[in-house]
């Protein structure tokens, strides 16, 4: 038996909700706990758990920013704290390239300053993260070395994305990109 909560408490065999198939978390400030007993009830056992959230405004919570996760291949946070993530890979391929998408609307004039990083085999380039605003690619990175980048927003509606591409044949070696300490500073805030 398979049971969670979401307010922080420690469920046991009795207390907490039973887990069937998958768990959506709608807001920021949610711990999630899990534990695993066998079906007599004895023998927990905690776990670590990668929460994926669907809606990533659940816990960017940016006011003047709407986020949109990729639908197929979803960014999930790093960790239990903080506003980190981790692009999303697609498992399936065996050959070629995949790419996952993070996008910010921003509504206003204003500052974006946040830090990434990509790591790539040896520094081979085969995996890196693109920026965009509006379409246009303004930065790229492909090194592993993370990153403080700032960006000046000017148009009243923009549609900013972080674009992770990187080799589907090796998704499970060191590839990897993340986005954290995620700043919108609003124009004359």
């Amino acid at each position: 038996v398979v049971r969670y909560t979401l307010d922080g408490t420690e469920p046991t065999f009795e207390r907490g909700l039973t887990y069937n198939d998958s768990i959506e978390i709608a807001r920021s400030g949610t711990t999630l706990k899990v534990a695993v007993w066998r079906s007599d009830g004895t023998g927990t056992a905690s776990f670590p758990v990668s929460v994926t959230y669907k809606d990533v405004n659940a816990f960017m919570d940016m006011s003047g920013v709407v986020w949109t996760n990729d639908a197929n291949y979803p960014w999930t946070r790093e960790g239990t704290t903080g506003k980190k993530l981790a692009g999303g890979k697609n498992t399936s391929l065996s050959s070629g390239t995949s790419t996952s998408t993070l996008q910010a609307q921003v509504s206003g004039r204003g500052t974006l300053r946040f830090n990434w990083r990509v790591n790539s085999q040896a520094n081979t380039g085969l995996a890196k993260m693109t920026f965009k605003a509006a379409g246009v690619v303004v930065a790229t990175r492909t090194k592993g070395v993370e990153e403080t980048y700032e960006y000046s927003v000017t148009g009243e509606s923009t549609t900013l994305e972080w674009v992770y591409t990187y080799p589907s044949y090796d998704w499970n070696s060191s590839y990897g990109a993340w986005l954290s300490d995620v700043v919108w500073i609003p124009e004359g805030g």
